[in-house]
């Protein structure tokens, strides 16, 4: 009888393991989330938008950053790749271009930090961050044309008669 209860008391013991202890192996680490720095914050069409951030660096070095712009949650705007400085940071300038180009509103910046070109590590992701394209300045108006001046009366004599 005693056999059984040491079995038992050693099953619930390691279902109890099981369940509140996950092996280290089993655990997956999430990248770390980063903030994006976008300046100015806000401008008309031509603006250049900077968007810059940090710690792109693995092991091997800097990692491969691919930066996606959003006009509504699943409008991609436009996204590219670029690689950081040797310490981790980055910069890149965003133009906006004509006024036709892109409407006036509030778009979103992202990025995804991978170990390389090639690979789907992700080394850090970073979070979103909004700027606003505002609307085109109005054109200045002309001044007004100035009321025509009146003629000024003729007070001399004619020098021919005829």
């Amino acid at each position: 009888m005693r056999h059984k209860r040491v079995v038992v008391a050693s099953t619930v013991a390691v279902a109890a393991a099981a369940l509140f202890a996950t092996p280290v192996a089993a655990q997956e680490e999430e990248p770390p989330l980063l903030p994006i720095s976008v300046t100015p914050s806000s401008g008309p069409p031509g603006t250049v938008f900077t968007f810059s951030g940090e710690e792109c660096i693995g092991e091997g070095g800097p990692g491969d950053l691919l930066i996606t712009v959003f006009f509504t949650a699943d409008e991609v705007v436009d996204e590219f790749s670029l690689t950081p400085e040797a310490d981790g940071s980055w910069a890149v300038d965003f133009e906006t271009g004509a006024p036709a180009e892109l409407p006036p509103g509030v778009y979103s910046v992202t990025a995804t930090c991978f170990v390389s070109p090639e690979s789907e590590e992700v080394i850090v992701d970073y979070d979103f961050t909004d700027f606003e394209l505002t609307a085109p300045p109005e054109p200045p108006t002309p001044p007004a044309p100035e009321p025509a001046k009146p003629a000024a009366p003729v007070v001399e004599e004619p020098d021919f008669t005829g």
